[in-house]
């Protein structure tokens, strides 16, 4: 497909972001942590409906996802969303089953209501279209005929590698998309001006709305590259939450593990 002129320029951003990541020392691959085991998959599928490699127009582009779909929805109720963004390597469907079995066990410890999770694929730059916009709001009104889903504030946008880098800009240049972002692993590019400009101008907006940043990062995943963004935040008085895992690499599977009582408190707080 011919990309038009906004998926061109967001690609080059894109690949700039991933070059200078990688002079910094992060990679960004996005490690399968499951495969689609049998026990897995009757564990998830009872309590939710997997649909794959869905696809929606946007700019004259075709864009993929995946969902995952509480059994309990109730169309005359409003859901609660998580947005989960892959790693460099991956796609709509890398981490459908382990990420929906982590956040269902957690769910129940918290006795709240399974969320929707989007799992939106970042084919032709998307996470960096239009400066995340696609991610902030244009993918939740395509399945807002499908779904009620819950305001900003019952919403979290996550990611492991460059798309946790991505759940925290998008939700700092784009306030009022989700109450909380949650970055494992995610590298920031230290010149990215939109990103701290956003911290600046939209500071009163996230204090209003109690938004915080969870910045959850390996001690051998260059920690260094969050100082810049943490410096602003400081500056601006907007929320962060910064955990440093000693000796962890860059294993998706062991950053969820190793942050599961953290990203509980997250989703227990978010969702109660």
């Amino acid at each position: 497909m011919k990309l038009n002129l906004i998926t061109k320029i967001a690609s080059r951003l894109y690949s700039a972001l991933l070059l200078g990541l990688s002079t910094l020392g992060v990679s960004s691959c996005s490690e399968p942590v499951s495969v689609a085991d049998p026990e897995l998959v009757e564990k998830v599928l009872k309590d939710r409906v997997l649909e794959k490699s869905l696809e929606y127009q946007a700019d004259s582009d075709t864009h993929r996802y995946s969902l995952s779909i509480p059994r309990s929805y109730d169309s005359k109720s409003k859901l609660p969303v998580i947005v989960y963004l892959h790693g460099k390597g991956g796609d709509e469907n890398s981490e459908l089953l382990y990420f929906s079995f982590y956040v269902n066990s957690i769910a129940k410890e918290c006795g709240i209501e399974q969320p929707l999770i989007i799992f939106p694929s970042n084919q032709n730059g998307l996470y960096l279209l239009d400066q995340g916009q696609h991610l902030a709001n244009r993918l939740l009104q395509h399945i807002a005929p499908r779904f009620s889903v819950e305001a900003f504030n019952k919403r979290i946008l996550a990611g492991f590698s460059i798309g946790g880098a991505a759940a925290t800009r998008t939700a700092i240049i784009h306030p009022n998309s989700y109450a909380v972002s949650v970055s494992w692993a995610g590298g920031l590019w230290p010149d990215d001006a939109v990103l701290f400009s956003s911290v600046k101008n939209n500071a009163g907006t996230h204090i209003e709305n109690n938004f915080t940043a969870h910045l959850f990062i390996g001690g051998e995943d260059s920690p260094h590259l969050y100082d810049p963004l943490i410096s602003a935040m400081k500056e601006y008085e907007v929320s962060y939450n910064r955990l440093l895992l000693k000796r962890q690499k860059h294993n998706l599977g062991q950053y969820l593990e190793r942050t599961r009582e953290e990203f509980k408190s997250v989703m227990c707080t978010v969702f109660k």
